[in-house]
């Protein structure tokens, strides 16, 4: 998923990301304040979470990584006060 790909778009609700996915780019889903859950099919490929990917999304609840995560960008996360993971 590339750079800024969904940046400010109002997705809302739920999105599952396809296995193949590898990458999700810097801000991909950056003030996406409606976009509630993330979860990834199993046998996922991710392995990096750009800086700022979720920054000001409106996560909440739990989130599960892949496995095969091995880079989580700098505030990939920041301002997910109600997500736990």
């Amino acid at each position: 998923i590339g750079y800024w790909a969904f940046e400010s778009s109002g997705i809302s609700g739920s999105i599952t990301l396809p296995a193949s996915i590898t990458n999700i780019g810097e801000r991909a889903f950056y003030d996406c304040s409606s976009l509630t859950s993330v979860s990834f099919e199993s046998g996922s490929q991710l392995t990096t979470i750009g800086q700022d990917t979720f920054y000001n999304s409106g996560l909440s609840g739990s989130i599960t990584l892949p496995a095969s995560v091995t880079s989580i960008g700098n505030s990939a996360f920041l301002d997910c006060s109600s997500l736990t993971y």
